[in-house]
């Protein structure tokens, strides 16, 4: 919150330069949604994982899961296929965010 105070400080007096808005604004947006990413990833990893129960055996699915086996645990295919979307989203996002490192 306190960022978007400075920023809109910055602009209205003058003060600053165009590399400090540059700081202030992409690289903690950066940083904040590249953790975002880690923990709908984590969350997404603990859905795909529920039937191991230990992530040391060889079972362990980093990426994908099949939705039957998913659902055979009695998850519904709802929040199988929401939790996919939310992780295709944060990565987009992220994407975006890298993108705008950029200007075109």
């Amino acid at each position: 919150c306190l960022l978007f105070l400075w920023i809109d400080f910055i602009t209205t007096y003058g003060v600053g330069t165009p590399e400090m808005l540059y700081n202030l604004t992409k690289v903690p947006h950066f940083v904040g949604g590249t953790f975002f990413l880690g923990g709908i990833y984590l969350a997404w990893f603990q859905l795909i994982n529920a039937d191991s129960e230990k992530l040391n055996d060889n079972n362990v699915h980093y990426l994908w899961a099949s939705i039957d086996a998913v659902t055979g645990l009695g998850i519904e295919k709802a929040s199988y296929v929401g939790s996919l979307m939310y992780l295709l989203g944060a990565v987009l996002y992220t994407i975006a965010q890298v993108a705008d490192f950029w200007e075109l």
